[in-house]
């Protein structure tokens, strides 16, 4: 259980890294993406329940690392690269409801929902690429 936390909290330094460089890359792609973060509908800085979004890419990559340790032997045969794509893939197919709920729901520009699609894919197969390596 231990390989497998540690393997999930590297996979949510490994989000929170991609978010830090495509987020700031598709701000220059569509410069009002900065004021629609600011327009209120996001919780400031400065609440402490904030916090809980940082602590999310953890929680996710400790989930998802045990959810990879139970459904690794689907992928057998295949090379670890392989494996950690397809897992990472099927954890964006997975995601693709949440997206479209956010874009139904909320007053959010479509490049927003777009632009977290994309980090999401980005960052479920560079989790699944980790697990593939580490978890074996």
């Amino acid at each position: 259980m231990g390989k497998t936390f540690l393997t999930g909290l590297l996979a949510g330094v490994a989000t929170i890294i991609i978010n830090l460089i495509l987020t700031p890359l598709f701000n220059v792609i569509d410069p009002n993406l900065v004021t629609a973060y600011s327009t209120g509908v996001f919780r400031v800085e400065s609440d402490p329940t904030k916090m809980l979004f940082y602590v999310f890419p953890f929680l996710m990559g400790i989930i998802l690392s045990w959810v990879w340790s139970k459904v690794r032997p689907v992928f057998k045969g295949q090379v670890a690269s392989k494996q950690g794509v397809y897992f990472g893939l099927i954890i964006w197919l997975i995601s693709v409801p949440d997206i479209f709920i956010n874009y139904s729901s909320f007053p959010l520009p479509l490049l927003m929902i777009i632009s977290w699609s994309i980090m999401g894919g980005v960052e479920a197969i560079v989790a699944g690429l980790i697990f593939a390596k580490l978890l074996k």
